[in-house]
């Protein structure tokens, strides 16, 4: 038979908040482990405008932020690779107006990295100064 203990933790006087805890001691173990996630921070001055990056990265997937303060969420766009194409699927989440820039900013980096790529860009009068060739 094996030996289960039970543990009742209860953070505050009132009885309904109790929560009770079952584990046992011959199966559990704790392990460490290396983390999987990697976030990068940088900014840099573009066209006289101090922009900030913040990249994400998953184990499969990376998240990139690109903007200036106040930051927002905004122009979400996500890509992602297929085994049915060599062109990543490319969707636009959080935007009415759709923007062929940052799609294709999106399925570029999700075609490099072989990965799934979430890229927001607050402010995008910045990448629109600069033109990007098509491969």
């Amino acid at each position: 038979m094996q030996n289960i203990e039970l543990e009742t933790i209860n953070d505050s006087n009132e009885l309904n908040d109790e929560c009770v805890v079952w584990w046992n001691k011959d199966i559990a173990k704790v392990e460490l482990v290396e983390p999987k996630l990697q976030i990068h921070q940088f900014s840099e001055l573009i066209d006289e405008k101090l922009i900030y990056f913040e990249i994400i990265k998953f184990e499969e997937c990376f998240w990139i932020w690109v903007g200036m303060i106040p930051a927002t969420l905004s122009n979400l766009t996500v890509a992602i690779p297929t085994r049915f194409s060599k062109v990543p699927c490319c969707s636009t989440l959080e935007n009415f107006e759709i923007d062929p820039t940052i799609q294709q900013i999106t399925t570029r980096l999700a075609t490099k990295f072989n990965k799934q790529i979430m890229l927001s860009i607050n402010d995008i009068t910045f990448i629109n100064a600069f033109e990007l060739p098509y491969k």
